[in-house]
Protein backbone atom coordinates (compact mmCIF):
# COMPACT_ATOMS: atom_id res chain seq x y z
CA UNK A 1 0.00 0.00 0.00
CA UNK A 2 1.40 2.91 -0.84
CA UNK A 3 2.67 5.78 1.60
CA UNK A 4 1.64 9.49 0.96
CA UNK A 5 4.36 10.72 0.11
CA UNK A 6 3.89 9.60 -3.70
CA UNK A 7 1.08 12.03 -3.38
CA UNK A 8 2.47 15.73 -4.66
CA UNK A 9 -0.01 17.61 -2.27
CA UNK A 10 2.76 20.91 -3.06
CA UNK A 11 2.04 20.94 -6.68
CA UNK A 12 -1.47 22.04 -8.42
CA UNK A 13 -3.38 19.24 -10.38
CA UNK A 14 -3.32 20.13 -14.05
CA UNK A 15 -5.37 18.23 -16.44
CA UNK A 16 -3.45 16.97 -19.49
CA UNK A 17 -4.09 15.89 -23.26
CA UNK A 18 -3.17 12.36 -21.40
CA UNK A 19 -5.97 12.85 -19.14
CA UNK A 20 -8.40 13.67 -21.84
CA UNK A 21 -7.61 10.72 -23.78
CA UNK A 22 -7.55 8.60 -20.94
CA UNK A 23 -11.07 9.32 -20.10
CA UNK A 24 -12.74 9.07 -23.49
CA UNK A 25 -11.37 5.72 -23.53
CA UNK A 26 -12.69 4.72 -20.52
CA UNK A 27 -16.14 6.18 -21.72
CA UNK A 28 -16.07 4.35 -24.51
CA UNK A 29 -15.62 1.07 -22.44
CA UNK A 30 -18.57 1.88 -20.12
CA UNK A 31 -20.42 2.45 -23.06
CA UNK A 32 -19.78 -1.26 -24.45
CA UNK A 33 -19.50 -2.68 -21.31
CA UNK A 34 -23.64 -0.88 -21.20
CA UNK A 35 -24.47 -2.63 -23.95
CA UNK A 36 -23.21 -6.30 -23.13
CA UNK A 37 -26.21 -9.11 -23.53
CA UNK A 38 -26.31 -12.83 -22.61
CA UNK A 39 -24.12 -12.28 -19.25
CA UNK A 40 -24.84 -12.74 -15.78
CA UNK A 41 -25.98 -9.55 -13.41
CA UNK A 42 -23.02 -10.84 -11.46
CA UNK A 43 -20.15 -10.93 -13.95
CA UNK A 44 -22.38 -7.59 -15.83
CA UNK A 45 -21.76 -5.43 -12.00
CA UNK A 46 -17.97 -6.85 -11.81
CA UNK A 47 -16.97 -5.58 -15.58
CA UNK A 48 -18.84 -2.46 -15.12
CA UNK A 49 -16.91 -1.88 -11.55
CA UNK A 50 -13.78 -2.42 -13.18
CA UNK A 51 -14.77 -0.32 -15.93
CA UNK A 52 -15.48 2.21 -13.16
CA UNK A 53 -11.50 1.95 -11.81
CA UNK A 54 -10.56 2.92 -15.31
CA UNK A 55 -12.44 6.34 -15.20
CA UNK A 56 -11.09 7.46 -12.05
CA UNK A 57 -7.91 6.37 -12.31
CA UNK A 58 -7.82 8.11 -15.83
CA UNK A 59 -7.65 11.58 -14.43
CA UNK A 60 -4.36 11.16 -12.56
CA UNK A 61 -1.09 12.75 -13.31
CA UNK A 62 1.84 10.77 -13.95
CA UNK A 63 4.26 9.17 -12.35
CA UNK A 64 2.00 7.75 -9.67
CA UNK A 65 -1.30 8.67 -11.21
CA UNK A 66 -3.62 6.57 -9.23
CA UNK A 67 -2.80 8.74 -6.51
CA UNK A 68 -2.05 11.96 -8.10
CA UNK A 69 -5.65 13.05 -8.92
CA UNK A 70 -7.67 16.37 -8.25
CA UNK A 71 -9.10 15.80 -5.08
CA UNK A 72 -6.93 15.06 -1.60
CA UNK A 73 -8.25 14.74 1.82
CA UNK A 74 -6.94 16.62 4.91
CA UNK A 75 -5.17 14.10 6.00
CA UNK A 76 -3.37 13.20 2.77
CA UNK A 77 -2.48 17.18 2.75
CA UNK A 78 -1.34 17.58 6.25
CA UNK A 79 -0.10 14.49 7.07
CA UNK A 80 0.89 13.29 10.43
CA UNK A 81 4.08 11.70 10.06
CA UNK A 82 3.80 8.56 7.38
CA UNK A 83 0.66 7.26 6.35
CA UNK A 84 -0.87 4.82 3.87
CA UNK A 85 -3.58 6.22 1.59
CA UNK A 86 -6.29 4.35 -1.10
CA UNK A 87 -7.70 5.76 -4.07
CA UNK A 88 -11.36 6.39 -2.59
CA UNK A 89 -14.65 6.69 -4.81
CA UNK A 90 -16.33 9.46 -3.77
CA UNK A 91 -19.75 7.84 -5.13
CA UNK A 92 -18.98 3.54 -4.61
CA UNK A 93 -18.55 1.87 -7.51
CA UNK A 94 -21.37 -0.13 -5.94
CA UNK A 95 -23.84 2.45 -6.15
CA UNK A 96 -22.73 3.89 -9.49
CA UNK A 97 -22.91 0.46 -10.65
CA UNK A 98 -26.79 0.11 -10.06
CA UNK A 99 -27.18 3.05 -11.32
CA UNK A 100 -25.73 2.26 -14.45
CA UNK A 101 -27.63 -0.91 -14.87
CA UNK A 102 -31.22 1.57 -14.23
CA UNK A 103 -32.02 2.50 -17.20
CA UNK A 104 -30.69 2.91 -20.97
CA UNK A 105 -28.32 5.43 -21.00
CA UNK A 106 -28.01 8.38 -23.68
CA UNK A 107 -23.80 9.04 -24.21
CA UNK A 108 -24.29 12.72 -23.32
CA UNK A 109 -25.86 11.89 -19.78
CA UNK A 110 -23.66 8.85 -19.27
CA UNK A 111 -20.56 11.25 -19.94
CA UNK A 112 -22.41 13.63 -17.30
CA UNK A 113 -23.06 11.38 -14.29
CA UNK A 114 -19.45 10.32 -14.67
CA UNK A 115 -18.09 13.56 -14.34
CA UNK A 116 -20.31 14.49 -11.53
CA UNK A 117 -20.35 11.13 -9.60
CA UNK A 118 -17.26 9.05 -11.22
CA UNK A 119 -14.88 11.35 -8.63
CA UNK A 120 -11.75 9.77 -6.85
CA UNK A 121 -10.54 11.61 -3.56
CA UNK A 122 -7.01 10.33 -2.12
CA UNK A 123 -7.45 9.56 1.49
CA UNK A 124 -5.61 7.89 4.37
CA UNK A 125 -6.57 4.45 5.32
CA UNK A 126 -7.60 5.51 8.72
CA UNK A 127 -9.74 8.14 6.71
CA UNK A 128 -11.17 5.30 4.59
CA UNK A 129 -12.22 3.64 7.81
CA UNK A 130 -14.03 6.60 8.93
CA UNK A 131 -16.13 6.51 5.42
CA UNK A 132 -16.57 2.79 5.77
CA UNK A 133 -20.20 1.57 6.73
CA UNK A 134 -21.68 5.49 6.56
CA UNK A 135 -25.42 5.50 4.71
CA UNK A 136 -25.01 8.63 3.25
CA UNK A 137 -23.54 8.92 -0.27
CA UNK A 138 -21.30 11.16 -2.09
CA UNK A 139 -19.77 14.44 -1.14
CA UNK A 140 -22.27 14.28 2.08
CA UNK A 141 -20.37 10.73 3.62
CA UNK A 142 -17.35 13.32 3.78
CA UNK A 143 -18.98 15.63 5.58
CA UNK A 144 -20.53 13.06 7.87
CA UNK A 145 -17.58 11.86 8.63
CA UNK A 146 -15.98 14.98 9.18
CA UNK A 147 -13.28 14.45 6.26
CA UNK A 148 -12.23 17.86 4.72
CA UNK A 149 -11.19 17.72 0.93
CA UNK A 150 -8.38 19.86 -0.89
CA UNK A 151 -8.86 20.94 -4.59
CA UNK A 152 -5.96 20.65 -6.36
CA UNK A 153 -7.16 21.89 -9.44
CA UNK A 154 -8.51 25.24 -7.61
CA UNK A 155 -6.30 25.44 -4.85
CA UNK A 156 -9.01 25.49 -1.96
CA UNK A 157 -11.01 23.70 0.30
CA UNK A 158 -14.35 22.71 0.33
CA UNK A 159 -17.40 23.29 2.23
CA UNK A 160 -18.58 19.80 2.23
CA UNK A 161 -21.36 20.56 4.39
CA UNK A 162 -23.07 22.57 1.73
CA UNK A 163 -22.28 20.04 -0.66
CA UNK A 164 -25.47 18.94 -2.90
CA UNK A 165 -24.06 17.33 -5.93
CA UNK A 166 -20.73 19.68 -5.94
CA UNK A 167 -18.64 21.01 -3.11
CA UNK A 168 -19.09 24.64 -2.72
CA UNK A 169 -15.34 26.43 -2.21
CA UNK A 170 -14.07 28.54 0.47
CA UNK A 171 -10.36 29.79 1.35
CA UNK A 172 -10.58 28.92 5.12
CA UNK A 173 -8.00 26.32 5.90
CA UNK A 174 -9.99 23.94 8.28
CA UNK A 175 -7.95 22.53 11.60
CA UNK A 176 -5.36 19.54 10.56
CA UNK A 177 -7.21 16.28 11.84
CA UNK A 178 -6.36 14.61 15.17
CA UNK A 179 -4.84 10.94 14.92
CA UNK A 180 -7.06 8.42 16.30
CA UNK A 181 -4.87 6.65 18.96
CA UNK A 182 -7.00 3.65 20.27
CA UNK A 183 -4.19 3.15 23.09
CA UNK A 184 -4.75 6.32 25.09
CA UNK A 185 -8.58 5.17 24.56
CA UNK A 186 -8.09 1.80 25.61
CA UNK A 187 -6.58 3.65 29.13
CA UNK A 188 -9.14 5.47 29.76
CA UNK A 189 -11.46 3.85 28.93
CA UNK A 190 -11.22 -0.43 30.12
CA UNK A 191 -11.45 -0.69 33.39
CA UNK A 192 -7.73 -2.56 33.84
CA UNK A 193 -4.91 -1.93 32.63
CA UNK A 194 -4.34 -5.95 31.31
CA UNK A 195 -7.55 -5.23 29.44
CA UNK A 196 -6.03 -2.02 27.58
CA UNK A 197 -3.41 -3.89 26.86
CA UNK A 198 -5.52 -7.02 25.40
CA UNK A 199 -7.83 -4.10 23.18
CA UNK A 200 -4.74 -2.42 22.24
CA UNK A 201 -2.75 -5.52 20.94
CA UNK A 202 -6.06 -6.17 19.20
CA UNK A 203 -6.05 -2.94 17.23
CA UNK A 204 -2.50 -3.55 16.23
CA UNK A 205 -2.61 -6.75 14.87
CA UNK A 206 -6.25 -5.92 13.15
CA UNK A 207 -3.65 -2.86 11.35
CA UNK A 208 -4.10 0.28 13.41
CA UNK A 209 -5.32 2.19 10.13
CA UNK A 210 -8.54 -0.42 10.19
CA UNK A 211 -9.52 0.48 13.41
CA UNK A 212 -11.90 3.30 13.94
CA UNK A 213 -13.43 4.29 17.20
CA UNK A 214 -16.51 5.19 17.37
CA UNK A 215 -18.20 7.92 19.79
CA UNK A 216 -20.47 6.77 23.30
CA UNK A 217 -24.20 8.87 23.62
CA UNK A 218 -23.28 9.09 27.40
CA UNK A 219 -20.82 10.72 29.51
CA UNK A 220 -19.35 7.59 30.66
CA UNK A 221 -17.23 6.92 27.87
CA UNK A 222 -15.92 8.90 24.86
CA UNK A 223 -16.06 6.12 22.52
CA UNK A 224 -18.13 3.05 23.05
CA UNK A 225 -15.98 0.91 20.83
CA UNK A 226 -13.50 0.37 18.10
CA UNK A 227 -14.59 -1.17 14.94
CA UNK A 228 -12.31 -2.86 12.40
CA UNK A 229 -12.91 -2.27 8.60
CA UNK A 230 -11.16 -4.15 5.78
CA UNK A 231 -9.05 -1.16 4.10
CA UNK A 232 -7.09 -3.40 1.67
CA UNK A 233 -10.38 -3.35 -0.35
CA UNK A 234 -10.24 0.47 -2.06
CA UNK A 235 -14.30 0.85 -1.07
CA UNK A 236 -15.50 1.45 2.14
CA UNK A 237 -16.89 -1.51 3.89
CA UNK A 238 -18.60 -2.73 6.41
CA UNK A 239 -17.28 -3.12 9.79
CA UNK A 240 -15.80 -7.04 10.09
CA UNK A 241 -15.95 -6.48 13.77
CA UNK A 242 -16.62 -4.63 16.98
CA UNK A 243 -14.34 -4.06 19.77
CA UNK A 244 -15.84 -3.12 22.75
CA UNK A 245 -13.69 -1.48 26.15
CA UNK A 246 -14.61 -4.74 28.02
CA UNK A 247 -12.92 -7.21 25.68
CA UNK A 248 -15.69 -8.48 23.85
CA UNK A 249 -15.88 -8.75 20.21
CA UNK A 250 -18.71 -9.04 17.92
CA UNK A 251 -18.26 -10.53 14.21
CA UNK A 252 -19.95 -9.88 11.27
CA UNK A 253 -20.40 -14.01 10.69
CA UNK A 254 -22.88 -15.69 11.62
CA UNK A 255 -22.85 -19.25 12.62
CA UNK A 256 -23.31 -21.52 9.71
CA UNK A 257 -20.00 -19.68 8.74
CA UNK A 258 -17.83 -20.75 11.42
CA UNK A 259 -16.01 -24.47 10.97
CA UNK A 260 -17.59 -27.13 13.27
CA UNK A 261 -14.40 -26.90 15.96
CA UNK A 262 -14.70 -23.65 15.84
CA UNK A 263 -18.27 -23.47 16.56
CA UNK A 264 -18.04 -26.03 19.32
CA UNK A 265 -15.41 -24.22 21.30
CA UNK A 266 -16.94 -22.84 24.72
CA UNK A 267 -15.41 -19.76 24.07
CA UNK A 268 -17.21 -18.79 21.04
CA UNK A 269 -20.72 -17.51 21.49
CA UNK A 270 -23.84 -16.39 19.37
CA UNK A 271 -26.00 -13.74 19.41
CA UNK A 272 -29.06 -13.09 16.86
CA UNK A 273 -27.95 -10.02 14.92
CA UNK A 274 -25.67 -9.63 11.83
CA UNK A 275 -23.04 -9.75 13.89
CA UNK A 276 -23.43 -12.67 15.53
CA UNK A 277 -20.73 -14.71 16.31
CA UNK A 278 -18.74 -13.22 19.43
CA UNK A 279 -16.04 -13.86 22.30
CA UNK A 280 -13.83 -11.89 24.51
CA UNK A 281 -10.13 -11.00 24.38
CA UNK A 282 -9.92 -11.42 28.56
CA UNK A 283 -7.47 -14.56 28.07
CA UNK A 284 -4.58 -15.47 25.88
CA UNK A 285 -6.92 -18.74 24.46
CA UNK A 286 -9.97 -15.67 24.25
CA UNK A 287 -7.10 -13.40 22.41
CA UNK A 288 -5.70 -16.27 20.06
CA UNK A 289 -9.65 -17.62 19.21
CA UNK A 290 -10.46 -13.47 18.59
CA UNK A 291 -7.34 -12.80 15.67
CA UNK A 292 -8.77 -16.19 14.09
CA UNK A 293 -12.62 -15.23 14.06
CA UNK A 294 -11.29 -11.13 12.69
CA UNK A 295 -9.37 -12.93 9.76
CA UNK A 296 -12.31 -15.73 8.64
CA UNK A 297 -14.63 -12.03 9.24
CA UNK A 298 -12.38 -10.20 6.76
CA UNK A 299 -12.07 -12.96 4.39
CA UNK A 300 -15.13 -13.02 3.78
CA UNK A 301 -15.97 -9.31 2.98
CA UNK A 302 -12.56 -9.55 0.14
CA UNK A 303 -14.87 -12.23 -1.20
CA UNK A 304 -17.93 -10.01 -1.34
CA UNK A 305 -15.68 -7.14 -3.14
CA UNK A 306 -13.87 -9.94 -5.87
Amino acid sequence: MPDVAVVRTDQPYVADQTVEKNRARALRLIQQLLGLTGVTCQHHREQLSIALWKWTEAEGIAPYAKYNTRFISAGVKNPVGPASINHEHVWTRKDLTTQLLGKRWEPDALEALLVEQGVACIVTVEEHGQLSGRKETGWQRYAAAGIDVWDRQTGNWFDIAAVAPGPAETTAEPPAPEPLTIAELAASECRTPAMAEAVTRFAKIAGWQLAVAVPSNTAAARHKYYRVHDTLVEEPTRAAAYVHWTGKVDYALQATDLPPALLQDPLVGTLKSPYGVTTNLSTAEGFDLGCELLALALEQIRDEDA
